[in-house]
């Protein structure tokens, strides 16, 4: 229902003339299998020998089989989007990050510039995923946090960042489970606010809200406007991204 109406938005700013681009993280769907099989460091096979000793997780028994179904794993998830947002009039193109990028970190390879494309178009979608890597390392996890700072910067005329996080309001002071209304940071500055970055570190192989903060601060000095605001409240992702004010952490350079 949630991704539904997240569709609903999208097919909103398309008829007001915006051009969208969509960037989605993994949920459960990736990180707990990237986690166990260390998919983030690249290619070891003291991992996979350690992980022989254990009885195997899903099935699993080496870390190219784990690079390959969390590869699947994440093209399942952006199926179930794409259906969902078609199921409200908003078709999706697809882009899956390990078939045009290669490395990981904010100095990825790959041309960004097959994203832009005009609101008339399907929107241009793609996820944080395993992607290829030189060397000994042969493969890494490539955040979808770092494709977004090269998508702001780099495609022609972007206007906004917006981040629809879940469970929170924005960056905020305290752990959610501790935090109040007030402990909401309404504007975020990594030189001068401080906050307690929480996030599942048995599950997340990315970073959490932490990484999305010092991403958005990269796109901020960009010159462009960038915040977080909670993705459950559609009404809130939508006037972010019209630039309207809203509940929600914007971050200033």
């Amino acid at each position: 229902e949630e991704i539904r109406k997240l569709g609903i938005v999208v097919g909103s700013l398309q008829q007001l003339g915006f051009a969208v681009v969509l960037v989605h993280g993994a949920g459960s769907f990736g990180h707990i299998l990237a986690k166990k099989w260390h998919l983030k460091d690249g290619r070891n096979s003291i991992v996979d020998t350690e992980q022989a000793k254990e009885t195997s997780f899903e099935g699993v028994a080496s870390q190219y089989e784990a690079r390959d179904i969390v590869r699947n794993y994440m093209k399942a998830l952006n199926g179930i989007i794409v259906e969902e947002f078609r199921g409200v009039g908003v078709e999706l193109q697809t882009i899956p990050a390990h078939e045009v990028f290669t490395e990981t970190g904010p100095d990825f390879q790959g041309d960004v510039s097959i994203f832009e494309k005009s609101p008339e178009e399907p929107i241009p979608i793609t996820f944080g995923d395993v992607t290829n890597c030189a060397g000994r390392r042969e493969f890494g996890i490539l955040s979808g946090d770092d494709v977004v700072v090269r998508l702001s910067k780099e495609l022609a005329g972007v206007k906004r960042l917006v981040f629809a996080v879940s469970g929170v309001d924005g960056i905020l002071r305290k752990p959610p489970e501790e935090a109040l209304d007030e402990d909401l940071i309404t504007e975020f500055n990594p030189h001068s606010v401080s906050f307690v970055s929480k996030h599942d570190s048995e599950i997340d192989v990315t970073g959490g809200i932490g990484y999305k903060a010092t991403c958005g601060y990269l796109v901020a000095k960009a010159g462009i406007p960038v915040v977080l605001v909670r993705g459950e409240v559609s009404s809130r992702v939508l006037a972010a991204c019209k630039g309207e004010h809203v509940r929600g952490t914007v971050i200033k350079a």
